[in-house]
């Protein structure tokens, strides 16, 4: 079964046994990883140049990924921490998700044909 968070992610990313799932090459619409309180463009940057595109990849780490990019982002892995890097990227991508369902369920004027599937799920 796989994770919520890696099912939101584009394919073409692989699996880096220290930084984590991680892209060779630059994916389609990434996010701006600014929206986590204290990563600024310099970070994101270098977020980008190490694959890192997606809240939802900060949003898996745990402490070995969080150890492997502090020195490449020439920070401390306390501030990682307590700035709640990971929390920040699981709560945009939980908050984005709950915005991605509503709107998927929602019907206005504009539906000519509703679907079966949809029709269903309205009708509970």
């Amino acid at each position: 079964m796989t994770s919520p968070l890696i099912a939101m992610l584009p394919e073409g990313h692989r699996m880096d046994r220290q930084l984590g799932i991680v892209y060779d090459v630059t994916p389609p619409n990434p996010d701006d990883l600014t929206q986590i309180n204290n990563i600024q463009s310099r970070e994101q940057i270098l977020l980008n140049q190490n694959g890192v595109f997606f809240l939802s990849q900060i949003a898996l780490w745990h402490s070995r990924e969080m150890n492997a990019f502090a020195p490449i982002l020439e920070i401390t892995l306390a501030r990682i921490i307590d700035e709640n890097w990971v929390a920040q990227a699981r709560e945009l991508c939980a908050h984005r998700k709950a915005i991605v369902d509503r709107k998927s369920t929602r019907l206005n004027s504009s539906h000519t044909v509703i679907s079966y599937a949809v029709f269903c799920l309205k009708k509970k």
